[in-house]
């Protein structure tokens, strides 16, 4: 009985693998006749050619990071002030010297108004040292005066007209 089945497994093995080989020469002769309908009949192989031609190509790639800028600039006003209202947004492409926000101006009406004051104020010194100034000259004639106030009021018409260029400035 061992012997019997000694000799089955060993048909058994060998009609697998004549199935085997049988197989594979199937294979290799299907991909020859492919390989001959391609090439058309034993010939070369049939190709299809296309002109070459500029294009444009975009694309899309999604990655995450971080970045990091090549440069900084530092933005600030020219005055101090609040900020009443801000002009651009955030990524907004601005032009050069484009206004960015407007900075309330109370503060800045009100030194104006005390620097027109202090103009006004330094011209009416001016004029007054001035009258003092002919008039202490009339005076000095008649020797209503004495030589020092003379000297003074001099000396206040000659720094008047700088005080007026100090408060204009």
């Amino acid at each position: 009985m061992r012997k019997l089945f000694g000799w089955l497994v060993v048909l058994f093995t060998g009609l697998m693998f004549l199935v085997l080989v049988g197989y594979r020469v199937v294979q290799a002769v299907e991909r020859r006749s492919v390989a001959a309908e391609r090439t058309g009949a034993g010939g070369p192989p049939i190709v299809r050619t296309v002109s070459a031609e500029a294009h444009d190509l975009s694309g899309r790639v999604e990655v995450s990071g971080t970045l990091r800028a090549t440069s900084t600039v530092d933005v600030g006003a020219e005055v101090p002030g609040r900020v009443v209202e801000v002009l651009v947004d955030v990524g907004d492409r601005i032009a050069a010297n484009a206004s960015l926000a407007r900075l309330d101006a109370t503060e800045l009406r009100l030194a104006l108004s005390q620097a027109e004051g202090a103009l006004a104020a330094a011209v009416a010194a001016e004029e007054r040292a001035k009258r003092d100034a002919e008039n202490a000259e009339k005076l000095a004639s008649s020797k209503a005066v004495t030589e020092m106030q003379l000297v003074g009021a001099r000396a206040g018409s000659a720094a008047a007209p700088r005080q007026r260029q100090q408060a204009k400035a």
